[in-house]
């Protein structure tokens, strides 16, 4: 327990009880002055608690109701015990899956190529007309046919 004038941390929340002067402080994650410990949405705030299926889940963290855009870019939402999870599709990251993974942070592409970061993939653009391929690492041949005359040319 501290006094009623000192501030909680954040992340907490005051919480008197009856008459009492003094005040605890309480584990509140979405800092909207309902406890974790009785909180039916843990991470978006809600003090209304509203819990319009009576599933023990609030509505502004319960994929079932209110449409809540709660995960993104197509991530599969599965709610269950006052909390919510989102399972990402390919190429994205991140609570809300909201956050587009950088492929090209891993160098896949060829040494002097550009590697440039798309939707769940990336695209290499090889720097000259000696390497091609997915990743720019294969080599043109040293031997070029010309059709006119079928010869072989050796470079």
């Amino acid at each position: 327990q501290q006094n009623a004038c000192t501030p909680c941390a954040t992340g907490t929340s005051t919480i008197f009880k009856g008459s009492d002067t003094a005040a605890s402080c309480l584990a509140d994650r979405d800092e909207d002055g309902v406890p974790d410990s009785v909180d039916n949405c843990v991470r978006v705030k809600n003090s209304l608690q509203v819990d319009s299926d009576d599933d023990g889940t609030g509505d502004a963290c319960d994929c079932d109701d209110s449409g809540a855009t709660l995960c993104l870019n197509g991530a599969f939402c599965d709610s269950a015990a006052q909390d919510y999870t989102c399972y990402c599709t390919i190429g994205f990251t991140g609570e809300q899956c909201d956050v587009d993974i950088d492929e090209c942070l891993s160098n896949p592409c060829h040494e002097g190529s550009t590697c440039v970061d798309r939707m769940a993939m990336y695209e290499c653009l090889c720097d000259n007309q000696t390497n091609w391929g997915y990743r720019c690492n294969l080599s043109i041949p040293a031997t070029v046919y010309v059709l006119e005359n079928a010869m072989p040319l050796t470079t």
